[in-house]
Protein backbone atom coordinates (compact mmCIF):
# COMPACT_ATOMS: atom_id res chain seq x y z
CA UNK A 1 0.00 0.00 0.00
CA UNK A 2 2.61 2.12 0.42
CA UNK A 3 4.55 1.57 -2.38
CA UNK A 4 2.04 2.36 -3.99
CA UNK A 5 0.85 5.74 -2.81
CA UNK A 6 4.66 6.29 -3.24
CA UNK A 7 4.85 5.57 -7.09
CA UNK A 8 1.03 7.45 -6.93
CA UNK A 9 2.94 10.60 -5.54
CA UNK A 10 6.11 9.93 -7.49
CA UNK A 11 3.80 9.75 -10.63
CA UNK A 12 5.53 6.77 -11.85
CA UNK A 13 3.35 5.76 -14.25
CA UNK A 14 5.65 2.55 -15.25
CA UNK A 15 5.32 0.86 -12.09
CA UNK A 16 1.83 1.87 -11.33
CA UNK A 17 1.02 -0.34 -14.82
CA UNK A 18 3.15 -3.07 -14.29
CA UNK A 19 2.11 -3.54 -11.09
CA UNK A 20 -0.84 -6.62 -10.77
CA UNK A 21 -4.33 -5.06 -11.22
CA UNK A 22 -6.92 -5.33 -8.77
CA UNK A 23 -10.75 -5.80 -8.73
CA UNK A 24 -12.56 -2.93 -9.65
CA UNK A 25 -14.72 -3.80 -6.25
CA UNK A 26 -10.95 -3.53 -4.33
CA UNK A 27 -9.61 -0.05 -5.95
CA UNK A 28 -12.63 1.16 -5.27
CA UNK A 29 -12.61 0.39 -1.75
CA UNK A 30 -9.01 1.26 -1.25
CA UNK A 31 -9.97 5.16 -2.83
CA UNK A 32 -12.81 5.80 -0.98
CA UNK A 33 -10.73 5.04 2.25
CA UNK A 34 -8.26 7.57 1.03
CA UNK A 35 -11.25 10.31 0.25
CA UNK A 36 -13.09 9.86 3.33
CA UNK A 37 -9.40 9.98 5.41
CA UNK A 38 -9.27 13.39 3.37
CA UNK A 39 -12.97 15.03 4.11
CA UNK A 40 -12.64 14.24 8.08
CA UNK A 41 -9.32 16.05 8.39
CA UNK A 42 -10.96 18.65 6.23
CA UNK A 43 -14.16 19.09 8.23
CA UNK A 44 -12.23 18.61 11.69
CA UNK A 45 -9.90 21.50 10.86
CA UNK A 46 -12.08 23.68 9.39
CA UNK A 47 -14.82 23.16 12.55
CA UNK A 48 -11.74 23.87 14.72
CA UNK A 49 -11.49 27.46 13.04
CA UNK A 50 -14.63 28.84 13.82
CA UNK A 51 -14.04 31.83 16.41
CA UNK A 52 -17.96 32.46 16.49
CA UNK A 53 -18.02 33.72 20.17
CA UNK A 54 -15.02 35.93 20.20
CA UNK A 55 -15.80 37.48 17.04
CA UNK A 56 -19.41 38.53 17.81
CA UNK A 57 -17.89 39.32 21.30
CA UNK A 58 -16.10 41.77 19.40
CA UNK A 59 -18.63 42.92 17.43
CA UNK A 60 -20.25 44.33 21.08
CA UNK A 61 -17.34 47.07 21.07
CA UNK A 62 -18.42 48.77 17.54
CA UNK A 63 -22.04 50.16 17.36
CA UNK A 64 -24.28 49.55 14.38
CA UNK A 65 -27.60 47.64 13.36
CA UNK A 66 -27.83 44.25 11.84
CA UNK A 67 -30.71 43.53 9.82
CA UNK A 68 -31.22 40.78 7.05
CA UNK A 69 -29.78 42.69 4.00
CA UNK A 70 -27.25 44.98 5.54
CA UNK A 71 -24.99 45.95 8.47
CA UNK A 72 -25.79 49.70 8.88
CA UNK A 73 -22.61 50.94 10.13
CA UNK A 74 -20.22 54.32 9.37
CA UNK A 75 -17.59 53.54 6.85
CA UNK A 76 -14.57 54.46 9.53
CA UNK A 77 -16.08 51.90 12.42
CA UNK A 78 -17.04 49.14 9.48
CA UNK A 79 -13.25 49.41 8.74
CA UNK A 80 -12.20 49.48 12.41
CA UNK A 81 -14.34 46.41 12.61
CA UNK A 82 -13.60 44.73 9.91
CA UNK A 83 -9.80 44.74 11.11
CA UNK A 84 -10.93 42.79 14.51
CA UNK A 85 -12.84 40.21 13.39
CA UNK A 86 -9.81 39.23 10.75
CA UNK A 87 -7.98 38.62 13.77
CA UNK A 88 -10.70 35.78 14.55
CA UNK A 89 -10.79 34.67 11.07
CA UNK A 90 -13.70 36.30 10.38
CA UNK A 91 -14.44 38.79 7.35
CA UNK A 92 -18.02 40.82 6.40
CA UNK A 93 -18.92 41.18 3.06
CA UNK A 94 -22.06 43.14 1.85
CA UNK A 95 -24.67 40.90 3.41
CA UNK A 96 -22.96 38.17 4.89
CA UNK A 97 -20.61 37.00 7.01
CA UNK A 98 -17.24 34.51 6.67
CA UNK A 99 -16.17 32.11 9.10
CA UNK A 100 -12.86 31.87 7.45
CA UNK A 101 -12.24 27.75 5.92
CA UNK A 102 -15.94 27.29 7.58
CA UNK A 103 -17.88 28.94 5.20
CA UNK A 104 -20.42 31.82 4.85
CA UNK A 105 -23.49 33.11 6.77
CA UNK A 106 -25.90 35.39 5.24
CA UNK A 107 -27.17 38.17 7.15
CA UNK A 108 -30.74 36.69 6.94
CA UNK A 109 -29.58 33.55 7.95
CA UNK A 110 -27.78 34.30 10.79
CA UNK A 111 -30.95 36.47 11.75
CA UNK A 112 -33.52 33.54 11.31
CA UNK A 113 -31.36 31.37 13.55
CA UNK A 114 -31.16 33.78 15.82
CA UNK A 115 -34.81 34.12 15.91
CA UNK A 116 -34.68 38.06 15.15
CA UNK A 117 -35.44 40.51 12.06
CA UNK A 118 -32.93 43.05 13.24
CA UNK A 119 -30.45 43.31 16.33
CA UNK A 120 -28.11 46.19 17.63
CA UNK A 121 -24.38 45.17 18.42
CA UNK A 122 -25.29 45.99 21.60
CA UNK A 123 -27.13 42.55 22.16
CA UNK A 124 -25.74 40.73 19.27
CA UNK A 125 -23.45 38.77 21.36
CA UNK A 126 -26.03 37.74 24.14
CA UNK A 127 -28.23 36.73 21.31
CA UNK A 128 -25.81 34.57 19.23
CA UNK A 129 -24.20 33.17 22.73
CA UNK A 130 -27.72 32.02 23.57
CA UNK A 131 -28.05 30.19 20.26
CA UNK A 132 -24.53 29.29 19.30
CA UNK A 133 -25.36 25.84 19.24
CA UNK A 134 -27.78 26.27 16.53
CA UNK A 135 -25.47 28.27 14.54
CA UNK A 136 -22.29 25.49 15.24
CA UNK A 137 -24.67 22.85 13.90
CA UNK A 138 -25.99 25.24 10.57
CA UNK A 139 -22.31 25.94 9.86
CA UNK A 140 -21.59 21.99 10.82
CA UNK A 141 -24.07 20.83 8.43
CA UNK A 142 -22.95 23.30 5.95
CA UNK A 143 -19.81 21.54 5.87
CA UNK A 144 -21.05 18.12 5.55
CA UNK A 145 -22.71 18.71 2.80
CA UNK A 146 -19.97 20.67 0.78
CA UNK A 147 -17.85 17.27 1.48
CA UNK A 148 -20.55 15.11 0.47
CA UNK A 149 -20.63 16.67 -2.93
CA UNK A 150 -16.92 16.01 -3.20
CA UNK A 151 -16.91 12.84 -2.46
CA UNK A 152 -19.57 12.48 -5.02
CA UNK A 153 -18.01 14.50 -7.54
CA UNK A 154 -14.57 12.70 -6.54
CA UNK A 155 -16.17 9.65 -7.50
CA UNK A 156 -17.80 10.53 -10.66
CA UNK A 157 -14.65 12.31 -11.94
CA UNK A 158 -12.33 8.85 -11.01
CA UNK A 159 -15.00 6.99 -13.65
CA UNK A 160 -15.36 9.70 -16.08
CA UNK A 161 -11.70 9.82 -16.12
CA UNK A 162 -11.16 5.82 -16.20
CA UNK A 163 -13.80 5.67 -19.09
CA UNK A 164 -11.89 8.34 -21.21
CA UNK A 165 -8.43 7.04 -20.64
CA UNK A 166 -10.09 3.73 -21.24
CA UNK A 167 -10.70 4.75 -24.71
CA UNK A 168 -7.49 6.11 -25.38
CA UNK A 169 -5.34 3.32 -24.36
CA UNK A 170 -8.05 0.84 -25.84
CA UNK A 171 -6.51 2.87 -29.49
CA UNK A 172 -2.99 0.41 -28.95
CA UNK A 173 -4.62 -2.70 -27.12
CA UNK A 174 -7.64 -3.56 -25.90
CA UNK A 175 -7.81 -3.44 -21.96
CA UNK A 176 -10.57 -3.31 -19.82
CA UNK A 177 -12.23 -1.06 -17.23
CA UNK A 178 -10.86 -2.87 -13.70
CA UNK A 179 -7.12 -2.22 -15.31
CA UNK A 180 -8.09 1.50 -16.06
CA UNK A 181 -9.75 1.97 -13.41
CA UNK A 182 -7.27 0.53 -10.72
CA UNK A 183 -4.56 2.83 -12.69
CA UNK A 184 -6.88 6.28 -12.45
CA UNK A 185 -7.97 6.15 -9.27
CA UNK A 186 -4.47 4.90 -7.36
CA UNK A 187 -3.14 8.26 -9.32
CA UNK A 188 -6.05 10.43 -7.22
CA UNK A 189 -2.95 10.23 -4.36
CA UNK A 190 -1.36 13.32 -4.85
CA UNK A 191 -4.59 15.54 -6.10
CA UNK A 192 -6.06 14.27 -2.76
CA UNK A 193 -2.72 15.72 -0.89
CA UNK A 194 -3.45 18.98 -2.28
CA UNK A 195 -7.10 19.53 -1.88
CA UNK A 196 -6.30 18.40 1.49
CA UNK A 197 -3.21 21.09 1.98
CA UNK A 198 -5.53 23.54 0.26
CA UNK A 199 -8.52 23.03 2.94
CA UNK A 200 -6.06 24.60 5.57
CA UNK A 201 -5.49 27.65 3.44
CA UNK A 202 -7.85 30.56 2.55
CA UNK A 203 -9.05 29.10 -0.43
CA UNK A 204 -12.84 28.86 -1.36
CA UNK A 205 -14.57 25.69 -1.15
CA UNK A 206 -15.21 25.61 -4.98
CA UNK A 207 -11.99 27.49 -6.19
CA UNK A 208 -10.29 24.41 -3.98
CA UNK A 209 -12.50 21.54 -5.76
CA UNK A 210 -11.33 23.23 -9.21
CA UNK A 211 -8.12 22.83 -8.69
CA UNK A 212 -8.12 19.61 -7.32
CA UNK A 213 -10.55 18.54 -11.01
CA UNK A 214 -7.94 20.48 -13.38
CA UNK A 215 -4.84 18.85 -11.47
CA UNK A 216 -6.34 15.21 -11.53
CA UNK A 217 -7.51 15.80 -15.43
CA UNK A 218 -3.86 17.10 -15.98
CA UNK A 219 -2.37 14.22 -14.04
CA UNK A 220 -4.83 11.67 -15.91
CA UNK A 221 -3.78 13.41 -19.32
CA UNK A 222 -0.41 13.04 -19.03
CA UNK A 223 -0.52 9.18 -17.64
CA UNK A 224 -2.63 8.57 -21.14
CA UNK A 225 0.04 10.58 -22.88
CA UNK A 226 2.85 8.64 -21.63
CA UNK A 227 1.21 5.42 -21.85
CA UNK A 228 0.45 5.70 -26.05
CA UNK A 229 3.94 7.20 -26.58
CA UNK A 230 6.43 5.52 -24.79
CA UNK A 231 4.60 2.08 -23.01
CA UNK A 232 4.60 -0.96 -25.71
CA UNK A 233 1.30 -2.80 -25.02
CA UNK A 234 2.29 -6.84 -24.55
CA UNK A 235 -0.48 -9.51 -24.31
CA UNK A 236 -3.56 -8.64 -22.36
CA UNK A 237 -2.70 -10.85 -19.08
CA UNK A 238 0.57 -8.48 -18.64
CA UNK A 239 -0.94 -5.11 -19.62
CA UNK A 240 2.13 -2.81 -20.26
CA UNK A 241 5.95 -3.74 -20.74
CA UNK A 242 8.56 -0.79 -21.63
Amino acid sequence: MIDQISDAIQLNFTKIIKRPTTSTKKSFERTLILILLVSIFTITFSVTQIHLLDGFRRMGDSSFVLTKSELRIDEEERQKLKTDLAKEDIFIHDSSFEFGKAGTLSFQTLLSLIGKESTASTELYQTVKSRSGVIYNYLFFTLLTKQLVTIVWEIILIVVLSRTAQKQLSKRRLVSFSQVFDWVSSLIVLPLIVLLLLGTTGFTWSMRLLIFTMLYTGIIFLFTKSSLENIKIEEEGSSFEK
